[in-house]
C-alpha cells in the first residue's frame, strides 16, 4: 500500500530518484536497494539530500512472498541506517500507480534507476524519456533527470544518452547516481536529446515495418533461388566437420560447454514429450560426456 502520490507529495527535500518496477527477481530490486545503500555510505554529503521514491507492484499472476520479504528488510536497513525523524530517504509504495501519477513521478524526477539483471527493453525506461520530453517545459521544470540504466537491460547500448551500469555493481551504481546528480544542465539536455531521439524514431510501429520488411527479403530471395524444378537452392544443411570439431574439443580441456538440442536432435520429434525418452547410446553419450569434469553439459 502507500499514500496517494500528487506532484506536491513528490517535493522531496532535495533530489529525487525513481524506479517503478514489477515485484520479480529480474527487475534487480535487492541489487537496486544494495545500491542505494552504497550510496549513501561512499556519499555521505548526499544524506538528508535526495530521496528515492522506489515503487513496486505484483508480477501478474505470481507472488513471490521471499522476494518481497527481501525488498522489506533492506528498504529498513536503508531507511533505518541513514533515515531521521523528518527524513526517511527510500520512500516505499507497493501498489499500482495510475497513468496520471506514473506521469508526474517521471516528470519530476532527477533520474531514473534501472537495475534489471535480466529482461528484453525497459519499456519503463522509454516512457521516462517520453515524460520528461512532454512535461519538462509545461512544468516549468529547469534540468532534465538523467538515465541510470542496467546494461542487463535490453537495447543498453542503444541508449547513448544513459549512465550505464552492471547493477552486481554496487558502487559502480552509487557512482552513477552521484554523476546524474551532480550532472552540469547542458550535459543532462544533451543525453536527454539523444535518449529522445532514439524513443521517438524506433517506436512500435518502426520495429514491426522493419521485421514485415526483412521477412519479405527473405521470402523473395529462397524464391528467387529455386531451380528449374523448383527445389530451392542452395538451402541444403551442411554436414559439420566432425574432425574440425574433435580438434576444437581436445585442444580446450580447460572448460567446456556443451549445449545439446534435445527434442528433433538428440531424440526424434514426438507429439507427447513425455514420449521422447532419450535411447540407451543416448544416455551412454551424455554419461561419458559428464564423466570429464572439463565438460558442463546442458540439454534444451
Amino acid at each position: 500500500g502507500g499514500a496517494g502520490v500528487s506532484l506536491q507529495t513528490l517535493e522531496p527535500r532535495g533530489k529525487l530518484v525513481v524506479s517503478l518496477d514489477q515485484m520479480d527477481w529480474c527487475k534487480g530490486l535487492p541489487q537496486k536497494l544494495t545500491a542505494m545503500e552504497a550510496f549513501f555510505n561512499e556519499y555521505p554529503q548526499w544524506r538528508r539530500k535526495v530521496t528515492f521514491f522506489v515503487v513496486t507492484r505484483n508480477h501478474p499472476g505470481r507472488y513471490d512472498p521471499h522476494l518481497r520479504q527481501i525488498v522489506n528488510r533492506l528498504v529498513g536497513r536503508v531507511n533505518g541506517k541513514f533515515g531521521f525523524a523528518d527524513y526517511v530517504p527510500v520512500q516505499f509504495v507497493h501498489r499500482t500507480l495510475t497513468q496520471a501519477e506514473i506521469l508526474a513521478l517521471y516528470s519530476v524526477a532527477d533520474a531514473l534507476l534501472v537495475t534489471s539483471t535480466r529482461e528484453g527493453i525497459n519499456l519503463g525506461a522509454m516512457e521516462f524519456v517520453a515524460a520528461q520530453s512532454l512535461c519538462h517545459g509545461a512544468l516549468g521544470l529547469k534540468e532534465r533527470g538523467v538515465l541510470v540504466y542496467s546494461e542487463l537491460s535490453g537495447c543498453a547500448s542503444s541508449f547513448k544518452g544513459a549512465l550505464v551500469v552492471n547493477p552486481y555493481d554496487a558502487p559502480q551504481v552509487a557512482r552513477a547516481l552521484h554523476t546524474a546528480l551532480t550532472m552540469r544542465p547542458q550535459a543532462k539536455e544533451l543525453r536527454h536529446h539523444q535518449l529522445g531521439r532514439y524513443v521517438s524514431n524506433f517506436t512500435a510501429q518502426d520495429w514491426a515495418e522493419r521485421l514485415v520488411s526483412s521477412l519479405a527479403e527473405v521470402a523473395q530471395n529462397f524464391i528467387s533461388s529455386e531451380g528449374p524444378g523448383g527445389q530451392a537452392m542452395g538451402q541444403e544443411l551442411v554436414p559439420a566437420d566432425v574432425a574440425h570439431l574433435r580438434s576444437f574439443y581436445e585442444r580446450s580441456k580447460a572448460r567446456r560447454l556443451l549445449v545439446l538440442d534435445y527434442d528433433g536432435a538428440l531424440v526424434p520429434h514426438l507429439p507427447l514429450a513425455q514420449l521422447s525418452a532419450p535411447p540407451e547410446p543416448v544416455k551412454l553419450l551424455l554419461e561419458q560426456l559428464c564423466s570429464d569434469e572439463a565438460n558442463v553439459v546442458v540439454v534444451v
